[in-house]
């Protein structure tokens, strides 16, 4: 949204912060986000876009509205797109696949998030 500076005929704009995630968890993490500011997890080829929306008080579902963590304000992470053709990575939902960790939960969140 372009904006005149104060005194001035200069114009500005203003564009929202983009925060780089790599987990669900990480989106929840973020300090305190302000309006349509966004966050990406992903890489260019595979990603999910999220818009934070301060007025939203939605139920979090664990992919497509996402509660912070620090619930002391109002708001939500709403997901907006998803590229690489509605491909879902399941270390988004904090899955390793090293052979060693668990990663049932996060496999178990990946298919709820895309029934």
């Amino acid at each position: 949204m372009p904006l005149t500076r104060e005194g001035t005929n200069n114009r500005e704009f203003r564009l929202p912060n983009m925060y780089e995630a790599t987990t669900i968890v990480e989106v929840r993490e973020i300090p305190r986000p302000v309006d349509k500011e966004h966050a990406i997890i992903g890489t260019t080829e595979f990603s999910l876009l999220y818009k934070f929306n301060t007025s939203s008080s939605a139920a979090d579902d664990g992919f497509k509205i996402l509660q912070p963590l620090a619930t002391t304000w109002t708001g939500r992470w709403e997901l907006m797109e998803i590229s690489g053709g509605g491909c879902v990575n399941v270390k988004w939902f904090g899955a390793v696949g090293d052979g060693v960790t668990d990663d049932t939960a996060a496999l178990d969140a990946a298919i709820a998030a895309v029934d």
